[in-house]
């Protein structure tokens, strides 16, 4: 026969304490190793030009205090003109012929974001996250890590502009940042977290590059969220000093699409088209989020 063992109750407190700080410690320790595994896994890419040391400097800088090391990948410099084997990569003719042409800065941003995917794929990544070298980051990016909620989706759209999510899909990820589920193809490309099998997709859909770097395809296909409040950001200022933005400006300026002289037939005429019907529908089924 085993008698229980009665200890005393200072004894039975100190097991119990001892107890939870072992868990706790577990706790720290898990946290700890999934950090690394993300950082390892997932890597952090940065997608600069060469020469452009100084406007990359604050990502890394922000990234660093966050204990979050990156990697910065040079990218293709359209600014002068595509390089000849750059030209070999894409298609001077848009996937619907009534939007304007890109520019060579804008094709060259596309062939960056295009490496970065090639980049996942050779080194059998689970998937990464990518900012362009002029994205800022708040506190809340590393709650977004610590959370592991690029692991949620295909993708996730760190910063955006003009998103349509679903109303019904919402994943509440950490106090006060939440994951919606995006109806449309938002604007804007400049930090995202993408997995493996999403940058397949991308690759795919740029081969060769005919659309600019958000998005070569349509992103409500796949499983791709967007995050509230924006955890990383372009200012006004950003955008207006952008690299592509004085060449983008120019263009839009110059293009005039063709158009029917018959208001009433090209009244008619855009709404035939999908794109138009698709557009009706996601403003009647879902919300703006920016």
């Amino acid at each position: 026969m085993i008698l229980p063992v009665i200890l005393p109750r200072h004894q039975l407190t100190l097991m119990m304490a001892g107890k939870f700080q072992m868990t706790r410690r577990d706790r720290e320790q898990d946290e700890a190793v999934a950090q690394t595994q993300m950082r390892t896994d997932w890597p952090v890419y940065i997608l600069s030009l060469e020469g452009d040391e100084e406007r990359r400097a604050p990502l890394l800088s922000a990234l660093a205090e966050m204990g979050i090391s990156a990697e910065v990948l040079i990218g293709v410099d359209g600014r002068n003109g595509l390089p000849a084997w750059a030209e070999k990569k894409i298609m001077r003719r848009r996937l619907s012929p009534e939007k304007r042409p890109l520019t060579d800065g804008e094709y060259a941003c596309a062939l960056s974001h295009v490496n970065a995917y090639v980049n996942i794929l050779e080194k059998n990544h689970p998937g990464a996250i990518i900012f362009e070298d002029d994205a800022t980051i708040d506190s809340r990016f590393k709650a977004f890590l610590n959370a592991r909620a690029h692991l949620l989706g295909d993708m996730v759209l760190l910063g955006h502009k003009n998103c349509w999510v679903k109303k019904s899909r919402k994943f509440d990820i950490a106090a006060g940042l939440h994951l919606y589920s995006v109806a449309n193809n938002p604007l804007l490309a400049h930090a995202y977290s993408i997995s493996r099998t999403a940058a397949q997709t991308l690759l795919t859909a740029a081969t060769p590059v005919r659309e600019p770097a958000d998005w070569p395809c349509d992103l409500w296909h796949m499983n791709v969220f967007a995050i509230d409040p924006q955890v990383a950001h372009q200012t006004i200022q950003d955008i207006d000093h952008s690299h592509l933005e004085a060449d983008r400006l120019e263009l839009i300026s110059k293009y005039k699409p063709e158009k029917s002289g018959n208001k009433l037939k090209n009244f008619f005429f855009k709404r035939l088209s999908g794109s138009w019907w698709r557009t009706w529908f996601v403003r009647r089924t879902s919300r703006k989020l920016s």
